[in-house]
Order: structure tokens, then C-alpha cells, then sequence
């Protein structure tokens, strides 16, 4: 199973035919999970709803990647590895992922949990600018998600609006990161890129050091977590364009006023700051950890 935008198969060039039915539907991966229904599909691969085969109560998101990239043994050993190392994690501001396997196909997947809401995407298009209490409540379960991985050593590498779940717990919304697909960990080979290399995420969101395929830590995540803060305060990423475009900006423009880029709108001065703060191109002048951003935006007083 492919993209549908590709023609030909990469291993012997065949030309590829449109699917009438999706394979997966009705299968049973590992014995285990009934993929029920087509949820989405991103740029690595498309996710499933399942639940258990045997009609129990589990409820899940299952991740399948594209078979293009199966194909690849550096996204293939990449996207088993992060998923046993996502595996291991359990907080509450991440999806968790309860299994990982290969398809009958050889196509590697991830099972996630189920999580019933909506993805910060979606709000932000239909509900942005957000009131400034509720880009501080997010806002700080993204910092306790990611403080949290990256006392792990790791690198999400793709935070980003679509890659958060938004979600009614205990009477109160709440964030979930997922998605570490393209995640490394600090120290690993892809933290210490070439030139000739290529930068893995979403350019939009992306830290000039990682555009730059330049050596790259956890405060390249500080930066997209910046873009996003930007985001639910103003409705607007900091700049437009293509998503090349928008990098070339991140790397060589300082991010403009809240109040330039969507004029008559005031927020909360302390919080564009800190905004502007994590987009710093300089990953010395931004805040040095996540729970160093918590400690701040909870300190915040009047909000």
C-alpha cells in the first residue's frame, strides 16, 4: 500500500493501481487488533480505528507506514525503533502506544490508544485565537509532555499543531502529544547531521538549526513549541508562504509582532514574549528546557 500520489512502485518500477478497497480494512493485525475504519493519512503512512478481535474493550489508532517507506531500511529500522521506544513511555499528556508489529505485507505499524477528542489542528482553524487561559492550559501540558521525553533523551522532532490530540479529562481540556515517528534520541547518529543530509518534520514549525541540517538538541522541540504558543495566541504561524518559504524565514527573519502580523488583535504581552523568546535562531537565547517555559507560564499571575 503507497501514497496516492505515487505512480510507480519504488522497488521495480511497476505502475501502481488505484485501490478499490483498502487490504487492511477487516484484518487483524498480530492476532490481536481488528482495523475497523480509515481515520486519516499523513505523510508517513495512514491510521486505522481498530479494537480488539476478540470484542473486548479496547479501542485504538493504528499507524501503518506507507509501503514506499517499508520499503526504505532506514525508515523501516527508524519507524520500528522509535516505536519501541515510544512504547516504554506512560504520561498523561502523551498517546500512548500499547504495541508495534509488521503487517502480512512486511509493513510496519503502531497501536496506539484511542483518544476521543479533536486535534489542536482543527481548533485553531475553526476556534483561533484562543482566550489566554486556555493557550496557558495547553500550552503547559505540551511543556510537561515534552519535559518528560526529553529527560528520556529524546527528540520529538515534529511538534506541531496536527501532531496534538485535545481531549475532556477530569472537566478540564487536555493536550496529548503523539506521533514519534521521525523522533531520534539525543546523542543518536541523525542529532549529528551533514549538510548532505535531510531534515525530517514539518518545515513550517521547523528550528533553523534543523533546516540548516546543522547539529541539533532538545531545544530544536522548544522552537516549533514556540511556533505553536504563537499560533494559539494570534490564529497565524509567524509567517506565510510555502513551507520552504516559511523555513528560509524562520532561519533568517525574527518572527513579527502579534499586533503586525494580525493587526487590531492584542494578547498577552508576557506570553508574545515567550513566544518570541523560544523562536530565538539561536538555540543558546531560548529557554533551555521545557519545565523552565512551565515554570514561567505558570508563574504568570492574573491569568
Amino acid at each position: 500500500m503507497f501514497r496516492r500520489e505515487l505512480r510507480y512502485c519504488p522497488a521495480d518500477a511497476t505502475r501502481l493501481v488505484s485501490m478499490v478497497d483498502d487490504p487492511l480494512l477487516g484484518q487483524v493485525l498480530a492476532g490481536r487488533y481488528l482495523v475497523q475504519s480509515l481515520l486519516g493519512e499523513g505523510g508517513m503512512g495512514r491510521v486505522y480505528y481498530g479494537t480488539d478481535v476478540d470484542g473486548g474493550q479496547g479501542r485504538y489508532a493504528i499507524k501503518v507506514l506507507f509501503g514506499e517507506l517499508s520499503a526504505d531500511p532506514r525508515h523501516y529500522e527508524r519507524f520500528v525503533r522509535e516505536a519501541a521506544r515510544a512504547s516504554g513511555f506512560d504520561h498523561p499528556n502523551l498517546v500512548r502506544v500499547v504495541d508495534f508489529g509488521s503487517t502480512g505485507g512486511d509493513q510496519p505499524f503502531v497501536v496506539m490508544e484511542f483518544v476521543a477528542g479533536r486535534s489542536l489542528a482543527t481548533i485553531l482553524r475553526r476556534e483561533a485565537p484562543l482566550q489566554t487561559g486556555r493557550v496557558v492550559s495547553l500550552a503547559g501540558d505540551l511543556c510537561r509532555a515534552l519535559a518528560y521525553v526529553h529527560e528520556r533523551g529524546i527528540v520529538h522532532r515534529d511538534v506541531k499543531a496536527g501532531n496534538v490530540l485535545v481531549t475532556h479529562e477530569h472537566r478540564r481540556e487536555t493536550a496529548k502529544l503523539f506521533d514519534f515517528g521521525v523522533a531520534v534520541e539525543l546523542g543518536g547518529n541523525e542529532t549529528r547531521l551533514t549538510t548532505k543530509q535531510t531534515a525530517i518534520g514539518t518545515l513550517s514549525y521547523m528550528s533553523p538549526e534543523r533546516a540548516l541540517c546543522q547539529v541539533f538538541d532538545h531545544r530544536s522541540d522548544l522552537f516549533s513549541l514556540g511556533v505553536l504558543l504563537y499560533q494559539m495566541l494570534s490564529g497565524e504561524r509567524p509567517f506565510q508562504g510555502t513551507p520552504i518559504m516559511i523555513a528560509v524565514q524562520n532561519m533568517a527573519m525574527d518572527p513579527p509582532r502579534i499586533s503586525e502580523r494580525v493587526p487590531g488583535l492584542e494578547v498577552d504581552p508576557r506570553l508574545e514574549a515567550m513566544a518570541q523568546r523560544l523562536m530565538a535562531k539561536d538555540p543558546a537565547e531560548r529557554y533551555q528546557s521545557a519545565d523552565e517555559v512551565l515554570r514561567e507560564m505558570l508563574g504568570l499571575t492574573g491569568i
